[in-house]
């Protein structure tokens, strides 16, 4: 099983819990550390907390080849603006059943802001 947390994580007994898992890498770094994390869950519990984009694609990419079962994954995601752990889930393709605000959306949100000024 392989959780993806975005916010504080808390150890549990028989998981391997990463925080952390973007520092000072490059992106393909990061990606890879993904890939990494998601082959590990095939015999491991891992719990990663990460605000990271490319450690979740390289996620979603890993069920989309058929490496990771998208039942396997579970994501977390804690919503402050309403105090509240939103579950998105991950389907076939990698794909994401639904996008909460705040959800990996900052390079969207970016593009778009960039478009309105162009």
């Amino acid at each position: 099983m392989l959780t993806v947390v975005c916010g504080d994580v808390r150890r549990h007994k028989g998981q391997i819990d990463y925080s952390h898992v973007d520092a000072d890498l490059s992106q393909l770094g990061q990606f890879e550390q993904g890939q990494f994390f998601a082959q590990r869950s095939l015999t491991e519990d891992i719990v990663i907390a990460t605000n990271n984009d490319h450690v979740f694609n390289a996620i979603r990419v890993s069920v989309a080849q058929g490496l990771v079962k998208p039942e396997d994954v579970t994501i977390l995601f804690y919503r402050y603006d309403i105090d509240q752990v939103d579950g998105p889930r991950m389907c076939r393709g990698g794909r994401i059943d639904y996008w909460p605000k705040g959800f990996f959306d900052q390079w969207e949100n970016a593009l778009d802001m960039l478009l309105e000024l162009t």
